[in-house]
């Protein structure tokens, strides 16, 4: 990769994932220095940090903002009733229900959750990727550990502005490729999801995931809307098995739908901390090269045309790169 830009904002504390409104511009969730959710745009010509004050009461709420881009615009999704969109960087955003929200009140067939709470659901990251009017939104259900394993199918029309749920489901666990699995009883969880023309592609780290110990599993599927598996494209085996080290890798789709980033957990297996990229449509694994200056932890945090935005761990900083 070769250096396009460098921008050193000096009130970000964490990043959140990004979405691309075109081939040159993102647009990151990021939160400040005083614990407060902000926007990050970046594009070779500016940055710009917008805050979102009004979403502060998220603290106050079991949801996670879920962050997306539709038609040269943007929205977040405050909670199943609710969404925000943004038609331009510099509109002021648009308010719109979401309809159909009673389809979460299916209770899940999970024996030890079965009759003891009400269904209840808790939307959050990772941020969907999508080619068409329909968005998959990942969620946890009833029982909330910061590892969702179900998504729903949100249809949106932003001429209309309209938004309503179609349906809510979770990978096949039966036809997964499970390894090393240690709670039979959930389905795999959802790390990353994009939907392409009619299929979903899906990055799992499996059933269940230690990061004191390290994955058991992760892997990348194409299913249908159901959650019915079609094939997978990436399989890791059971990493438990190889040796005693500890090893887990952690993806993310890009907003082109041509790779699937993939980010090591640990520094001392045979990935040695080094990112690569997943071609979805070859299935390679590409290695990624970074400019002289990176710093310690560069992460490629989002791909588009000719792009890459990268996430200096180690400054806090970030950089825009173009491949040589």
């Amino acid at each position: 990769m070769e250096l396009v830009k460098k921008y050193e904002p000096d009130n970000i504390e964490a990043h959140y994932g990004c979405v691309a409104l075109s081939e040159e511009t993102t647009v990151s969730l990021v939160m400040d220095k005083e614990d407060k959710y902000c926007l990050l745009l970046l594009s070779p010509n500016q940055m710009r940090i917008l805050p979102l004050n009004y979403l502060e009461k998220f603290t106050k709420i079991p949801h996670y903002p879920v962050l997306f881009a539709k038609e040269g615009g943007f929205g977040i999704i405050k909670n199943e009733n609710e969404l925000l969109y943004y038609p331009t960087i510099d509109s002021i955003p648009i308010e719109i229900s979401i309809e159909n929200k009673e389809i979460f009140q299916q209770a899940l067939k999970i024996p030890q959750f079965e009759n003891v709470w009400p269904p209840k659901i808790k939307l959050g990251y990772p941020n969907p990727i999508s080619n068409n009017d329909v968005l998959p939104v990942c969620f946890e259900h009833t029982y909330f550990h910061n590892n969702p394993r179900y998504f729903a199918c949100l249809n949106l029309n932003m001429k209309e502005q309209k938004a309503k749920w179609e349906n809510w489901t979770n990978l096949d666990a039966e036809k997964f490729p499970v390894h090393g699995s240690r709670y039979d009883n959930f389905p795999p969880r959802i790390d990353s999801i994009m939907i392409k023309d009619k299929d979903v592609f899906i990055y799992t780290s499996g059933i269940g995931a230690s990061y004191c110990k390290g994955m058991y599993y992760y892997g990348i599927v194409r299913t249908t809307k159901k959650g019915e598996i079609v094939e997978t494209l990436l399989d890791s085996g059971d990493l438990t098995i190889i040796d005693q080290k500890k090893r887990g890798v952690n993806g993310v789709f890009t907003s082109s739908q041509k790779y699937a980033i993939l980010t090591p957990v640990f520094q001392n297996d045979e990935w040695k901390g080094k990112q690569k990229l997943f071609s979805i449509e070859t299935k390679e694994l590409i290695a990624i090269e970074f400019p002289r200056g990176s710093g310690k932890y560069p992460r490629v945090m989002q791909e588009s045309g000719k792009y890459f935005w990268v996430y200096l761990w180690d400054t806090r900083h970030f950089a825009i790169c173009r491949e040589k």
